[in-house]
């Protein structure tokens, strides 16, 4: 590269970038042509001129994804200066260049990541943009997720899975979310030493971290992995000393792994897991106790629920029935995770041992027969099971002020409004009147009773129920 060209870029000066190009023709095809070259755009990059950049991609769009000597990109170089609005900018003009690879394969959502937490907002704009960049890997084998966690980036690494869980969805062909194939690759990839992220995690002993996976990425992760030494995470939770290895071995334990076992998690015979789950109660007869003093935690019980562990759940049940009322940091009891995961008989033996957990307040007080009333599997059976061993549960609000009424009426849960309106009718002489006529004419946090929300959605049927 010429001296002018090196100096317009370092000055960010535009018209002297046209006027050398007007000089000669060819000068950007020139560089262009060198493997690995120091460009216009990774001077300006560094830099921070956003207009000269800008500029520079219009012309040779190419640059963008040419490595200097170092191994670096201009998006990459960007990042390494902290010029954040650039990089925006540079990923509004191609969203791929989340995926341009550097020195050792490292993405800039890895590099992010790397860096520290304080560009989460950064890592949202990456995964907007272009979120299949989430399954990129390094010469390591490294996703980003591996990367957040040795380089103990753990808001960064919770912030990743939990945009996993929330941007699965099944059957779907939009570009936002990931299937069930595509979330399990990521969450179960290995790196270079055969470790996936639960690996590195249970080695490093972080317990919230453990519990963080498990509740997010529980229906996608293979807990019996094995690494390049043979090792499951369970083989390397038992070598480990520390108090909290205890509380790691029972959340695992809870999950359902066995040692170097590869039958399926969910329809796996319970018996050697209640067996090792009194061996570590045994290690320390105060370890229920310790996780019950935490306001939110994700119990042995919440792993167990989520996963479909009848008789693991059953039994933690029976020894800390305080497990089943505790929300996890998601704002999720047992009997919801239960419920969100279609355990159904697992929901019904936990009410055949406490019908009152029913009435449960979860996120946004949101109580399980009111997830019930919102499922677009509209459930009558387990709506009446509900209702009939729990009756009072029909008066039960959300933090919006809304009854089971209201939310079957908001989510078109037509059946499921006219069997509540039905079971009302029938069970008015078993329920105080007050109770029945509160509830049908009980106001959101709008003022709408159930009559209001079904006349403004033209909804006949249920209008003339009321």
């Amino acid at each position: 590269m010429n001296e002018g060209m090196k100096q317009a870029a370092e000055s960010g000066d535009i018209n002297a970038l046209h006027q050398l190009i007007g000089e000669d023709v060819n000068l950007l095809d020139h560089i262009d042509h060198v493997q690995c070259v120091q460009t216009p755009l990774h001077i300006a990059t560094s830099a921070g001129h956003i207009q000269f950049s800008t500029e520079m991609m219009g012309l040779k769009p190419s640059f963008a994804w040419k490595l200097n000597p170092n191994g670096f990109s201009p998006i990459h170089l960007a990042l390494k200066n902290g010029h954040i609005e650039l990089v925006r900018q540079l990923l509004e003009i191609d969203r791929n260049l989340a995926h341009v690879k550097g020195n050792e394969c490292i993405n800039p959502l890895h590099y992010v990541v790397e860096t520290g937490d304080r560009h989460i907002d950064l890592l949202e704009n990456f995964l907007l943009v272009c979120p299949d960049s989430i399954t990129d890997v390094t010469v390591r084998d490294e996703t980003a997720l591996h990367i957040a966690l040795k380089n103990d980036q753990l808001e960064a690494f919770k912030f990743l899975v939990g945009w996993l869980g929330r941007n699965f969805c099944k059957n779907s062909s939009s570009i936002f979310k990931h299937s069930s194939s595509n979330v399990k690759a990521v969450l179960d990839q290995k790196d270079d030493e055969g470790n996936t992220v639960l690996h590195i995690t249970v080695s490093k002993n972080q317990t919230q971290v453990v519990s963080h996976i498990l509740t997010w990425g529980f229906r996608f992760i293979d807990v019996n992995s094995t690494n390049l030494e043979d090792k499951t995470t369970w083989d390397i939770s038992q070598g480990q000393t520390q108090v909290d290895s205890r509380e790691i071995r029972l959340m695992l334990h809870s999950a359902g792994p066995s040692s170097g076992s590869a039958l399926s998690i969910v329809t796996r015979s319970d018996d050697n897991n209640i067996d090792e789950f009194y061996n570590l109660i045994g290690e320390d007869v105060k370890l229920l106790e310790h996780i019950d003093m935490l306001p939110l935690a994700n119990t042995p019980l919440h792993i167990a629920t989520s996963y479909g562990n009848i008789q693991f759940a059953l039994e933690t049940t029976s020894l800390k029935p305080s497990f089943a009322r505790k929300l996890n940091q998601n704002g999720f009891s047992p009997i919801h995770l239960a419920l969100k995961n279609e355990h159904i008989e697992l929901v019904r033996r936990l009410l055949q041992i406490d019908g009152n957990l029913v009435r449960v307040k979860g996120k946004e007080c949101l109580t399980p027969l009111h997830y019930v009333a919102k499922s677009c599997s509209e459930n009558l059976d387990l709506l009446k099971e509900f209702l009939l061993v729990c009756p009072d549960s029909i008066t039960d609000v959300t933090v919006r002020n809304e009854t089971a009424l209201h939310i079957a009426l908001k989510y078109n849960r037509l059946k499921t409004f006219k069997f509540i309106m039905r079971w009302l009718a029938r069970n008015c002489t078993k329920i105080d009147k007050f109770n029945v006529r509160t509830t049908l004419n009980w106001k959101d946090n709008e003022g709408n009773t159930v009559l209001h929300i079904a006349v403004s959605k033209n909804q006949t049927q249920a209008s003339s129920l009321h």
